[in-house]
């Protein structure tokens, strides 16, 4: 970039003066004083910006943002549960307004929104015509077991077996650690629901499988 500054001959002469009788050199002098001025506009500038708080909506979709990378959730899965595509929620994050469907649905869902899309994303079908649990399973519960059977198939390094994992589930019922959850508000927290069901993959599901054994 370049800048030109007028400045008259009588006006230099007398800068170019006072610089002297100081040892300075007059232009390197006005480009110091230049380069201040801009870094000390800029530094105000950003100053500013730090202090202007964001908005409600906007601190809402940055929220929603950071939990769907924090969880790994993709747009097309949200886009899904929405019944919209993928370009619809991008430009929705992008622009963060209020006048789009995401928004909308951000509002009335909140996190059940972020934990649909992680169910449809991470989870696997289950057929669960084939359990033989003494006691039916909660309604509520479905959809959490097929996030914890993707969850549980993606732990291990052989083939996933649909029946064994729904003999391990039978067992798992009559736990205290399955009586403790909370259906009723666990969809209502991405944190809360992901860490569920690690905690129940990796501690309880994952040492019921024999590792050595074919499934």
């Amino acid at each position: 970039m370049e800048i030109k500054i007028e400045i008259n001959d009588k006006d230099f002469t007398q800068f170019a003066q006072k610089t002297a009788e100081l040892g300075l050199d007059p232009l390197d002098t006005i480009e110091l004083i230049i380069t201040k001025s801009l870094n000390e506009r800029n530094l105000k500038s950003s100053i500013v910006k730090e202090q202007m708080p964001k908005n409600d909506t906007e601190e809402l979709f940055i929220d929603f943002e950071n939990k769907m990378k924090k969880y790994n959730i993709h747009q097309s899965s949200i886009a899904h549960y929405l019944q919209t595509t993928q370009a619809s929620i991008s430009r929705a994050l992008k622009s963060k307004k209020e006048n789009t469907l995401l928004f909308e649905q951000m509002n009335i869902l909140g996190d059940k929104l972020l934990v649909n899309a992680y169910i449809y994303q991470n989870g696997l079908d289950i057929e669960f015509d084939n359990i033989e649990c003494k006691k039916p399973l909660p309604k509520q519960s479905i959809s959490f077991i097929n996030a914890l059977a993707g969850k549980v198939a993606s732990n291990l390094d052989y083939k996933f077996s649909e029946n064994t994992f729904l003999n391990i589930l039978c067992s798992f019922t009559k736990t205290e650690l399955f009586q403790k959850i909370n259906f009723e508000t666990i969809y209502s927290d991405i944190d809360e629901f992901v860490e569920t069901v690690n905690e129940i993959a990796n501690n309880y599901f994952y040492e019921q499988y024999n590792p050595r054994g074919n499934h």
